[in-house]
């Protein structure tokens, strides 16, 4: 069989550096973790009584995932003031239970803040690629 190689000398640089994603992702998704965390709490101020569970939205850490992608879990933390954990609280809104329909709203704040987010993490991205040097 025959081999074949060839040096791209510093184009290979280059592309070496476009393909670290573990290096720019978490960066990208702090970015974005605000601007999903305002936009879920948008949508859950008309189901508010007391505002406990719109102050309980939270973005996470960036994580890394088995498969190699990365993500970050906006979620609800902690406990309303009858002892009941927030999470469980937003299920039952998003998905009802036996005592209400339900009301859906975690879709529609992901389309409400989708061009935000992809604007931030471009922006992000931009800002990365200037730092490395690969921006004219």
């Amino acid at each position: 069989m025959a081999k074949f190689e060839f040096d791209l000398g510093p184009v290979q640089d280059v592309l070496k550096e476009l393909g670290n994603i573990d290096e720019v992702a978490p960066r990208m998704l702090q970015r974005v973790g605000p601007i999903a965390k305002g936009a879920i709490q948008e949508r859950l101020k008309k189901h508010s009584r007391t505002g406990a569970l719109v102050k309980s939205v939270k973005p996470g850490r960036p994580k890394k995932g088995k498969t190699g992608g990365w993500y970050m879990i906006v979620g609800f933390r902690g406990y309303d003031a009858d002892g009941q954990p927030n999470d469980v609280k937003a299920a039952g809104l998003e998905y009802g239970n036996s005592h209400q329909q339900p009301e859906p709203f975690l879709d529609a704040a992901a389309r409400d803040c989708e061009a935000e987010a992809v604007d931030a993490m471009q922006a992000e991205y931009n800002l990365w690629l200037a730092e490395k040097g690969l921006t004219e």
